[in-house]
């Protein structure tokens, strides 16, 4: 799924998911939009994926990471 999103010089693009992860870890973006519209990156909290609004993307990247480890492993 392709997600669209604005870089902090103020262009607009288009990413994947995986793509987006890494532009948000490297801390590349102001926002990018979701079905529910357009998240403001240090601002917005994100969803869990329980859709309970969690501390920041990078506990539900961790949480994401614990839950795709233990399903390999089990």
């Amino acid at each position: 799924m392709k997600i669209p999103v604005i870089y902090k010089d103020g262009t607009y693009g288009v990413v994947d998911s995986n793509e987006l992860e890494d532009l948000l870890q490297h801390e590349c973006l102001l926002s990018f939009q979701r079905s529910s519209g357009w998240v403001k990156v240090g601002a917005d909290e994100l969803r869990d994926r329980s859709g309970m609004q969690s501390s920041s993307w990078k506990d539900r990247k961790d949480f994401l990471n614990r839950h795709n480890q233990s399903q390999a492993e089990g």
